[in-house]
């Protein structure tokens, strides 16, 4: 399997949803999608959910994101959730016809379970 999906429900309500797509043997490259509603305390909680479970349930070495510099709110969740800033993508993400960098983040895997586990 390549990728996968993890959802963070409460009952049938879906809160967010973690995409985790395999770059290679150890690294997984991240994206959340969470609804404007659910976000604050609630995705927290919803990052907090799916990075314990990656620190359980898997031998990932590195966990990846990449981030649109329009989406500085973004970049500030992933910070909050342990990810560091390890360098931009130039020119790599358009939207609305405008070209953006993006950020690229990470978390090892000592970083996960120091955080997570």
């Amino acid at each position: 399997m390549n990728s996968g999906w993890f959802l963070h429900k409460d009952g049938e309500e879906v809160l967010g949803i973690w995409m985790a797509e395999l770059r290679n043997g150890i690294t997984i490259e991240i994206h959340p999608t969470i609804p404007k509603l659910y976000r604050g305390k609630i995705a927290y909680q919803g990052a907090k959910e799916f990075f314990t479970w990656i620190a359980k349930n898997t031998q990932y070495q590195k966990i990846n994101a990449e981030i649109a510099t329009c989406f500085p709110n973004a970049k500030l969740f992933a910070m909050q959730c342990g990810m560091k800033v390890e360098g931009k993508i130039r020119k790599s993400f358009k939207k609305k016809g405008t070209i953006y960098d993006q950020w690229m983040l990470g978390m090892t895997r000592q970083e996960l379970e120091a955080r997570y586990e």
